[in-house]
Parts: structure tokens; C-alpha cells; sequence
């Protein structure tokens, strides 16, 4: 069967449905977080470069900042990213996380981020999964950023997950990190679509809004995170003018020990 393609105005895009066989080489380095608490719960050292992250959450759960600090930490190495942005214009996006001591804007004017952003209800998602090659064979990035796969709301859970699973494929073809970000909405489409992709994911990241009062704030766990040992414990943080902030541990029934990345 010969693989779809587009043509838009830079020519003829090929789009590979999905690879038939698992064939993906893969690397025991690691990466940066971009934050020094979320390495160690790692044991330390970051994901697996070329592995693909999930950053699941309620609205206001810090998502968005914690992808950019991980393109931030990629540019501070001198590596290339690529953000593909579908809630906010390059301008805002770079202003807003300016409040947490992050300057994106250095690393456009060095040539080591390129900001993409557009509506995802604009185009359909042929059009742009063929956007995100492009730009990824020009940038020849090391990470990725989408943020978030939960704008594609329209689309079916079949069609978002085939769009996934290809850009995945393709991503982990030339060991490019890719960390996706999701909106939990509680019920729907939409999070159908959260369980169908973390199937697909290498790391699967969870962050809540809890009540105020005793524990209350952001939480961050970590749900899976294949083929290392990371911390069960769920961390409350809190965002500041020099990023996101460890408060503690919320200790649980886990929570005491670290356990190792599960299969699925």
C-alpha cells in the first residue's frame, strides 16, 4: 500500500502511515528533566533520549511549564527543539514563562527553538502531522514538545491515536525525545484519548490540583516509566519566579519505595 501524501505550498509531504515492524534502536542515555527534583525521581539522570513522555493534568497543573523547562534544559546543552503550540501564539507563549524565570526568547534568537503554533481546528490532522515532519526534517531537533494533544477534540479517538502512533514512529526513527502534554477534563472524548495514547508513551507523568488546606497545591507523580526505577511518591510543588519548586513527598501506600518502569 503506497503511503499517503500531502501537497501544501512547500511541495509534496509523504506520510508514512506507521512502521509495520518495531525496529527502533534504542539508548541507555539519559536526559534532563529541566528540573533537578524531577531528575532524581528518575534516580536521577532524566528520560531515556529518543523515548516519548506524557504530561497528563487538570487545567492550571503547570503542563505547559514543566515542557518548556524541559526545551529549556535541551537548549542549555546546545541541542535544537522544536515546540509545536496549539493553545498560544510564539509571543505569549514566551511572555507567559517569563513569569517563571524562563527566557525562552534567547534561545529563538540563537536558532536552537522554533515555536510552531496554530489552531488545531484550522487544518485537519494529515495537515498537521505533515507540518510536524517538516519542520522536524528542517530544525533536525532533539526534542519535541505538543503541547497539548488534548486541542485535537474534534478528531476521533481512532484518528488521534493513529496521528500519535506516527508521530511517535517517526520520532523515535531519529531518536528525538518527545514529550506530549494532555488536559484531563474529567469525562469525554478527550480522555478516552489519554488512555488510548499512554499505551503508546514511554512515560506517563501525572499532576494534580489538589483542595487548599493540608496538602493542598500541585502534585506531581509518576505513573509508569519504562525500563528504569523511578519514585512512587506523589511531590507537591509549587510554581515561583525561578520555576517549579519541591515542597515534599506525600507519602502513601508506595510512596516509601521506588519501583521499576512497567511494560505497558
Amino acid at each position: 500500500m503506497a503511503d499517503p501524501f500531502l501537497i501544501d505550498r512547500r511541495g509534496i509531504a509523504v506520510l508514512p502511515v506507521t512502521s509495520l515492524q518495531l525496529i527502533h534502536t534504542a539508548t541507555s542515555e539519559r536526559i534532563s528533566t529541566g528540573l533537578d527534583w524531577l531528575d532524581q525521581m528518575f534516580s536521577g539522570q532524566g528520560y531515556f533520549r529518543g523515548s516519548s513522555v506524557l504530561l497528563s493534568g487538570g487545567a492550571g497543573t503547570a503542563k505547559t511549564t514543566l515542557a518548556a523547562c524541559f526545551l529549556d534544559a535541551a537548549c542549555r546543552r546546545g541541542e535544537r527543539a522544536v515546540c509545536f503550540q496549539f493553545e498560544e501564539s510564539p509571543a505569549q507563549y514566551v511572555r507567559n514563562m517569563q513569569s517563571v524565570g524562563l527566557n525562552l526568547d534567547r534561545w529563538v534568537k540563537k536558532g536552537l527553538l522554533r515555536i510552531h503554533a496554530a489552531r488545531p481546528t484550522l487544518y485537519g490532522l494529515e495537515f498537521h502531522l505533515a507540518t510536524m515532519h517538516r519542520e522536524v526534517d528542517e530544525a533536525e531537533p532533539r526534542v519535541v514538545v505538543v503541547d497539548p494533544l488534548s486541542s485535537f477534540t474534534g478528531a476521533t479517538f481512532d484518528e488521534v491515536n493513529s496521528m500519535v502512533m506516527r508521530l511517535i514512529d517517526f520520532l523515535k526513527g531519529k531518536n528525538v525525545t518527545a514529550l506530549f502534554t494532555h488536559l484531563i477534563p474529567g469525562t469525554g472524548a478527550s480522555q478516552e484519548i489519554e488512555v488510548g495514547v499512554s499505551s503508546l508513551i514511554d512515560t506517563w507523568i501525572i499532576l494534580r490540583n489538589a483542595p487548599p488546606g493540608d496538602q493542598g497545591g500541585r502534585h506531581l507523580s509518576i505513573l509508569k516509566s519504562r525500563g528504569m526505577a523511578h519514585s512512587a511518591d506523589r511531590r507537591l510543588f509549587e510554581l515561583t519566579d525561578n520555576g517549579p519548586m519541591i515542597q515534599s513527598a506525600v507519602r502513601g501506600i508506595r510512596a516509601a519505595r521506588s519501583v521499576r518502569g512497567t511494560r505497558a
